[in-house]
């Protein structure tokens, strides 16, 4: 047996061993759940002496399952979970583990057990065969608890902050510009265009907006068409897009959050699946300086000392820029203590502890 830890992670039409090209720095195959939960676990891996390595199967290539090898950990990273030969392959994988007696790691940061569909039932027959399950928030945690079988290990290791350094606050003239940023997955739109519909029904005429979305391209071009289409549906801000780069990380995201004065992070604290979201958004956010408007959920409100929490988001955004100063000044006194458990470091202590107790 190798003093190894093989990490299973889906790669778009890529297979095989990738291990160079996860761990390389500005990969664009670093999704957030590698750049915040994957890498960070291997990085730790390595810390301890071990070698990492890392796969992407599918049974269209059933012979890089040859190359699974007798690794000390399994670990699991987020998989798209819909994509059947993925599913088969990777789970084919870990039962081969499972029987050989190595101890599965899975990183669960979405909660699909519930779901009705080819996500869940992977994500059941995963856990089934999992002996520790990370998750990035105790609330999901407590979700993955109540669906799974007894006897499976839980953890919590909170998302590392990718913004490296604690930004000030900027200053913000109520006659000039203020710049207001959205950024997130392409799925998030949907709360993104709702918070939007309401803030439009309120006054904000009196202020010079910004407002820059900043995601992946087809959601950019999705939420250009929509408002070019539907030019009074929206606030009349000015909008501005930017796209998200992967060779650009994480330079692009620090420059794009750190020019912000307020981070708008609208979601849905009754839909199961948000119920259990990590921190990292409103982290970030944070450390870059922003005023944060937000809704509350579960692991928001562990941090609501640092942000505006609520559903009203019209009422919070008026709030965060009349009081911007005041706000800024408080958040500034308190934040740098409040969020050390989310350094890279606090985050590889925990890692290296897990792995530590798994290796022995």
């Amino acid at each position: 047996m190798q003093n190894e830890i093989l990490a299973l992670n889906f790669y778009r039409d890529r297979y095989g061993d990738l291990t160079e090209t996860i761990l390389q720095e500005n990969s664009y195959s670093q999704l957030a759940s590698a750049r915040l939960q994957l890498i960070p676990a291997l990085n730790a891996a390595k810390s301890i002496g071990m070698q990492a390595k890392s796969l992407s199967l599918s049974t269209e290539f059933p012979e890089y399952l040859e190359c699974l090898g007798l690794p000390r950990i399994c670990l699991v990273g987020k998989m798209i979970g819909d994509d059947i030969k993925c599913n088969v392959a990777n789970l084919s994988a870990v039962a081969r583990m499972k029987r050989m007696g190595i101890p599965i790691i899975v990183l669960y940061s979405n909660h699909h057990l519930n779901r009705k569909d080819e996500r869940g039932e992977f994500y059941r027959d995963l856990l089934f065969l999992a002996d520790h399950v990370v998750c990035p928030t105790s609330s999901l945690k407590q979700l993955a608890q109540s669906s799974s079988r007894s006897g499976l290990h839980f953890h919590v290791i909170e998302d590392p902050w990718q913004i490296k350094s604690l930004e000030d606050y900027k200053n913000l003239n109520k006659n000039s510009s203020i710049k207001i940023i959205w950024f997130g997955a392409a799925l998030n739109l949907c709360y993104l265009h709702q918070k939007l519909l309401d803030i439009a029904q309120s006054k904000f005429d009196a202020y010079d907006i910004e407002f820059t979305v900043f995601t992946a391209t087809n959601a950019v071009n999705y939420f250009r068409n929509f408002l070019k289409e539907n030019p009074d549906v929206y606030p009349k801000w000015n909008y501005r897009f930017v796209e998200w780069n992967g060779y650009m990380q994480p330079k692009q995201f620090n420059e794009e959050l750190a020019r912000a004065h307020i981070s708008l992070i609208p979601s849905n604290p009754n839909d199961p699946e948000k119920q259990g979201a990590s921190h990292n958004r409103l982290v970030d956010s944070i450390r870059a300086g922003c005023i944060c408007v937000a809704s509350p959920l579960p692991s928001y409100k562990e941090l609501n000392s640092l942000s505006l929490l609520g559903e009203n988001f019209s009422s919070m955004l008026h709030s965060a820029i009349e009081n911007y100063n005041q706000l800024s000044l408080r958040y500034k006194s308190l934040r740098e203590d409040i969020l050390l458990p989310f350094s890279p470091k606090a985050n590889e202590k925990k890692w290296t502890q897990l792995l530590n107790n798994v290796l022995n």
